[in-house]
């Protein structure tokens, strides 16, 4: 990863991911070799104007606190006969020591594929964040509607549901993504999902969803 010093803006990330899975078959045992290789470089920069920015962080995010989320990855294939496969997910969330405005986070996830395997993130929740862990408590008065479209991925960005009971804060390009977060009234997030089509070449597709909720 390189960053621009003055502003400690990410300027270009590089990832190179290897995975030596084990497994057991009858009685032998076979090594699975898998991995993805990713660049991102700085386009372009704007303000985004989040409706909850204003707002004040959760009395409940403090310090060592562990949110915990189970669902599935489920996977449907084009001309599939019988119910789509599933793949049990869980998920931890582990807050560290932050400040009025954010709070660092660990992100702790079990997969339960072909092979069971762990990973560990650490990444950063904060008040402007589109998709964090939680929202302001002051985002139940807003309305719903989009509040932001990226010029350059095309996502949109929107309040779908605030009937003071649930919050959804959605992110489409309308055609093959969508995340959906939604959030309980005092700003926790109590349930994600997330749907991504693959389409081939010959229009051949397969769409995959990946749903949490919180324990």
């Amino acid at each position: 990863m390189i960053y621009d010093l003055k502003t400690g803006m990410l300027l270009y990330h590089k990832s190179d991911l290897r995975n030596d899975a084990w497994f057991q078959d009858g009685g032998e045992q076979h090594q699975r070799q898998s991995g993805s290789f990713s660049t991102y470089a700085l386009r372009n920069t704007r303000t985004v104007a989040v409706p909850w920015m204003g707002g004040t962080m959760p009395s409940w995010v403090i310090t060592g606190l562990s949110l915990s989320y189970s669902g599935a990855k489920s996977i449907t294939v084009d001309g599939m006969i019988g119910a789509p496969s599933q793949f049990m997910r869980s998920s931890t969330f582990t807050f560290g020591a932050g400040t009025d405005r954010f709070v660092p986070v660990v992100v702790t996830t079990v997969s339960q594929d072909m092979v069971t395997s762990q990973s560990s993130t650490s990444t950063v929740s904060g008040i402007a964040h589109i998709g964090g862990v939680f929202i302001p408590p002051e985002a139940a008065g807003l309305g719903t509607g989009i509040f932001d479209q990226d010029p350059d991925t095309g996502i949109i960005s929107s309040i779908t549901k605030n009937d003071y009971e649930v919050i959804v804060v959605s992110k489409t390009n309308g055609y093959d993504y969508s995340v959906e977060y939604g959030y309980n009234t005092y700003g926790k997030m109590v349930q994600m999902v997330t749907s991504v089509l693959t389409t081939t070449s010959d229009g051949f597709g397969s769409m995959e969803q990946t749903s949490l909720i919180l324990l």
